[in-house]
Formats: structure tokens, sequence, C-alpha cells
């Protein structure tokens, strides 16, 4: 049984008897018309199954890549739900027709191109409209007189994006303080992993899909290739350099907290290798790694010096209420920005460094 099979029948009540599931694996797409209610029921009951199945990262894909808001489709999905008497799903291509029509799933790339607020009444009718169009010129759209087809394709899953969106929103409320409303792209995506406590990493189909929710939908946020900002009453919406100055300090400040606590780790190593090669009798192998250890050390005491210059920096930026503040405090900083910045070059090729101590605030 796959995780997938054995996640619905243990949490779906509509998947626990016998007479039910014989129905829910059934073709019953003709019950449309002759037992609407029972139609209705099952598609139903599907429908929630795939949505709390995507909110616990339980779809199987080709590619082993969880999705948090999306639903993917294809014959991974059929052959995950296949069970033992009552075979593959005969009418999945009606639930997922029905699923779109109402707007419950959004093929993913109609819904991040799309210019048109999916909350716009005219883009929902249309949209929908033209998605169903779609299906049927390629012949995946379904009808009880022919042959159930699952279009393998990418589905926004709406409901589990409107609930990570309500969440992310509730934990900014209050914060007016425009240090605490930037981030950069990396950051955001950590920070929303540890909010939202997902099973699994964000995809990078996940990040794009709840931006474009938090933005075209439902301006709270402005983003960039490598920004992300909260929206505030009365402050330009678009994303300046001085936002970028933010977020690039944030994020190098975390990172080189990271890189200073496993420096210290690997110390402590040292130390403790270093002490078994002296109980040891072994001069060579103790003082080699002495040598490792004081490196080590050296390394810490460095990024410490850089890590106290760019917090230093950072705090006086966080109290720049405006252009002219910040403008002082980059020429008052400016000094110490040269040596922090060519260390960061020479020392620790991994970051790509931008001129943050060039930038300014609208």
């Amino acid at each position: 049984m796959t995780e997938l099979l054995d996640f619905i029948l243990h949490h779906e009540d509509q998947f626990k008897s016998k007479a039910r599931l014989a129905s829910l694996y059934s073709d019953f797409r003709v019950q449309r018309t002759t037992n609407p209610d029972g139609y209705a029921a099952n598609i139903t009951a599907w429908q929630k199954a795939l949505t709390d199945a995507v909110d616990a990262g339980k779809i199987p894909t080709a590619d082993k890549v969880s999705s948090a808001f999306c639903l993917k489709t294809g014959e991974e999905l059929v052959e995950a739900l296949e069970i033992t008497g009552y075979g593959r799903p005969l009418a999945l291509g009606a639930v997922m027709d029905e699923a779109i029509s109402e707007g419950i799933m959004i093929p993913l790339q109609t819904f991040l191109t799309e210019s048109k607020s999916i909350y716009d009444k005219s883009w929902s009718a249309q949209s929908r409209w033209l998605i169903s169009w779609g299906l049927k010129r390629l012949g995946l759209a379904v009808s009880p007189s022919s042959k159930d087809r699952l279009v393998r394709g990418q589905f926004v899953v709406a409901s589990s994006l409107e609930k990570a969106a309500s969440k992310i929103l509730a934990s900014k409320s209050g914060r007016s303080n425009r240090v605490d409303r930037v981030s950069s792209r990396k950051m955001f995506k950590q920070e929303i992993e540890e909010l939202l406590e997902l099973p699994h990493r964000l995809s990078d189909s996940d990040l794009n899909a709840l931006l474009t929710l938090l933005d075209r939908d439902k301006k709270e946020i402005t983003y960039s290739n490598n920004v992300i900002k909260f929206n505030a009453v009365k402050e330009p919406a678009a994303i300046t350099s001085y936002d970028e100055t933010i977020a690039s300090l944030k994020t190098l400040i975390a990172d080189l907290n990271l890189q200073i606590d496993s420096l210290a780790s690997h110390v402590n190593e040292l130390a403790e290798k270093a002490r078994m090669a002296v109980k040891q009798n072994n001069r060579v192998s103790a003082l080699a790694t002495l040598r490792a250890k004081r490196v080590s050390e050296s390394l810490i005491s460095r990024r410490s010096e850089t890590l106290a210059q760019l917090e230093e920096v950072f705090n006086k930026i966080a109290q720049a209420e405006d252009q002219v503040a910040f403008i002082t405090v980059m020429e008052a900083t400016a000094a110490h920005a040269a040596p922090s910045k060519s260390f960061f070059m020479t020392e620790l090729p991994p970051f790509n460094i931008p001129d943050v101590f060039e930038a300014q605030p609208p």
C-alpha cells in the first residue's frame, strides 16, 4: 500500500467503508444525470481527500519533490491510488474537471501568468471557461460517453494556498518597522517553512504561487528576484535599493551566524580529537589537530569581527527613518564597509555580495 493510499484510508471518513470505496472507485460519471446527489458526494469526497493529501505532503511525483500547495496529476497519482479489490479510480478525470470548473484547483501556469486577480469575478468566469475549453480541445475533458482521462499537470490547490497566506499575514500584522517587513527570498522561504511547519521544504512552484497570491491577489507584498517586502500604508510599494540593502544585510548576518556556530562545533571536535591523540601518545596527530584547531579559531575571530561590523551598520539602518538619515548612516560607516566587503569577497566565496553600502532609500 502506498503512503498516499494509507493516508487517505486512515484520515478520510468517506473512504472507510467498503460500500463507499466501491462507489468512489467506480466510473460514477453517469450519476451526474441519474443521481446528482451521489455524483456530488463522490466528487466532494475525492476533492477533500486530494486536498488533504497535498496539505500532508503525501502526493507522489516522478521527481520525488513534494509540493505544499500543488497537486501533480498523472500516471503516478493513479497508480498510488490503486487498491486491491477495487482497482484504480475510474472517474478521477471527472473529479479534476469539476475542481477546475469550480476554481478549487487552478493550473499552475495559468495561475502564475494571469494578470487579473483570481478574486476578480470576470477573471474567474472567463478563465475557468477557457481552461475547460482548452481541456476539451485536447480531448482531456471527460463526459459520461467517453473514457475518463486524467490530464497530466500541476494544479494549485486554492484552499491550501489561502490557508498559508492567512497564516503568514497574521504573523506579519503589527510590524510597522521597515526592516521587519523586508527580507531576501532565501530568508523568506526559510521563515515560511518554519512558520507553516511543513512536512517538507517549499518547492520553487510553491514559493512562486505563494508570492503571486500575496502580490497580485492580496496586494500585501511587492517582490523582485531577490527581495520580498510586505507593503505598508503611506510607503512606496516598489522595491528600492534601500530594501535591497536591508535584505542583503539580514541574509549576510544570518549566514555568518550559521558559519560561526558551525566553526565552533568544529573547534570542539578538534579539541576532543587532540585529547584522544595525546592519550594514545600520538604526538604527530595531536600537533596536526591543534594546528587545525588554531586555524578554525582564527576564522571564528575574523568572522565575529565582521559580524559585529555588519550588525552595527544594520542597527543604524534600522533606526534611519528617512533618506537623509540613511545617507548619513552610509557615510558614517563607509570606512568599516570596505574591509567587511573585502573580507566576504576573499574569505567567503559562496556569498554573492552586492554593494549594499551604496544603496539609498526612496
